[in-house]
């Protein structure tokens, strides 16, 4: 099944290999060509020329699945990342590098999430990285071309000599929003769980909640300091009925607000 996919995609028959690798991994997600499928899926959506978000969406659900072999877990949740990377959603991008970051499964799981987010961090901000272009930019992740090794290097040398001698931590490396913002729901409309993305360029102490269309508070998400990074707040509304809600962030002088609708 897998070769019949790999030539449905060869032949420009993008929609059947999706099929046949969600089908495998589906059905064998024990299986080593499970993981692969992930892959494969990424790259007939890429090549059909659709939006990567949805994608997204769906590998993060099997990443968050409690049933899923963990060679299947880590597949879906870097091909996730990559599928926003290529739909240049950079800012969601490095907030699921800085939660590996902060939560590694092993030491090079988070050496791979530091140098990652400096790659997409220079993506995001239009600098040309070894001279690939932004789509090919997740197909040399995926084969770690030499010069993904050479600047890898180069940023740890850079890092031991900024610490005179000691490697910092990996929180420290990841790169800092350069302004406030307050990211759209994903998803939106949602039933009954969605993330909200934070970007903090500094400490701040941050109130996050959120209110029904009377103005009454339904929620509060965030009522602490938070430092300054990349954050994703969860909102569950399981207890709440269907409808349009505001989501409302304070962080030192900045506000904003947003609507998410919740459909049952």
């Amino acid at each position: 099944m897998f070769q019949e996919a790999e030539s449905a995609d060869d032949r420009g028959n993008h929609q059947l290999a999706q099929d046949l690798y969600r089908a495998i991994i589906s059905d064998y997600p024990e299986h080593i060509l499970a993981s692969a499928s992930v892959f494969g899926l990424f790259w007939a959506t890429k090549e059909a020329q659709e939006s990567m978000l949805p994608l997204a969406s769906e590998l993060e659900a099997l990443r968050d699945d409690p049933n899923a072999p963990q060679t299947l877990v880590l597949s879906a949740r870097n091909v996730a990342i990559q599928c926003k990377i290529a739909d240049e959603a950079y800012q969601d991008a490095l907030v699921d590098y800085g939660e590996i970051i902060a939560n590694p499964l092993s030491s090079s799981d988070s050496i791979h999430a530091v140098i990652d987010s400096q790659l997409t961090a220079a993506l995001a901000s239009g600098n040309s990285i070894l001279g690939l272009d932004r789509c090919a930019a997740a197909r040399a992740r995926a084969f770690r071309l030499k010069g993904w090794h050479e600047l890898a290097i180069n940023l740890h040398r850079q890092y031991v000599e900024l610490s005179n001698g000691e490697p910092p931590m990996a929180e420290s490396l990841m790169p800092l929003p350069e302004r406030f913002e307050l990211a759209p729901a994903f998803p939106n409309p949602f039933n009954p769980i969605t993330e909200i993305k934070v970007a903090l360029p500094q400490d701040a102490e941050v109130k996050f909640e959120v209110f029904n269309m009377l103005g009454q508070k339904v929620a509060t998400l965030v009522n602490r300091p938070m430092q300054a990074g990349f954050h994703s707040v969860r909102f569950e509304a399981s207890r709440l009925p269907s409808g349009i809600y505001i989501y409302r962030i304070k962080a030192n002088n900045f506000t904003d607000a947003k609507k998410m609708l919740l459909l049952r």
